[in-house]
């Protein structure tokens, strides 16, 4: 079981706590092609189906990363990706952020308030320059395999030292720190990205590798670091 709840922006401590927006539950099945892999540490990553328009041909999902600063367990990101299937290629329709910090455990959502928010509003800040980012890195990335695996929720634990390679047209460059970015790759496959700068030099990173028929191959969560050419 995954859910959402979404508050209204109101003025005053806990002035929110009883004025709810939304709430989404969700629960993740191979029948309805949603996954989710996660790591000890706090960080996931959960793939929805999206309900299209009648009208629309197109298949859709949503792909959401969620990644946790290990220098500040308490400051997170949630990185949405809405994809669609176009002519057999997938395309990035939209993408949503949010910049969240720890509150008290959930307890259902029974005690819910906004009055602990710490950063700046997010649109406020300046996006991320490319030369931040772009070139080669490498780290340690822990790997979940869902090709070949009937398991839709896995551990991300298969750790292996990879290598990455942005170019500065491929990104979508995001205040706060992030980025973002969709590429086809070898065998017409396509690679789903979201990054967080947590520092010069220092990121952690969340990929999603899709079949060239859009099935999930494979999700990674790394932390990266960036290496001299």
């Amino acid at each position: 079981m995954y859910k959402t709840i979404k508050l209204l922006p109101t003025v005053g401590c806990e002035a929110d706590a009883a004025t709810r927006y939304s709430i989404q539950e969700r629960n993740i099945t191979a029948q309805h092609k949603s996954a989710f892999a996660y790591q000890s540490t706090g960080c996931y990553v959960a793939l929805w189906p999206v309900a299209n328009p009648i009208d629309s041909p197109n298949k859709s999902m949503q792909l959401e990363h969620c990644l946790i600063d290990p220098t500040d367990k308490e400051s997170r990101v949630r990185i949405i990706q809405v994809l669609e299937l176009q002519e057999s290629e997938l395309k990035l329709k939209s993408i949503t952020v949010f910049v969240e910090q720890w509150y008290g455990p959930f307890r259902n959502g029974d005690q819910l308030g906004g009055c602990a928010i710490r950063d700046s509003a997010f649109a406020a800040t300046q996006p991320l320059r490319a030369s931040q980012v772009s070139g080669v890195w490498q780290g340690l990335a822990a790997v979940a395999g869902f090709n070949t695996c009937q398991t839709m929720i896995q551990q991300l634990g298969d750790e292996r030292v990879r290598k990455s390679i942005r170019d500065e047209a491929d990104l979508i460059l995001l205040p706060m720190q992030l980025w973002c970015s969709l590429k086809r790759v070898e065998d017409k496959e396509t690679c789903c990205e979201v990054g967080w700068l947590l520092g010069k030099g220092r990121a952690i990173t969340s990929k999603c590798t899709f079949s060239s028929t859009a099935e999930l191959k494979e999700i990674a969560i790394a932390s990266e670091t960036a290496t001299p050419v």
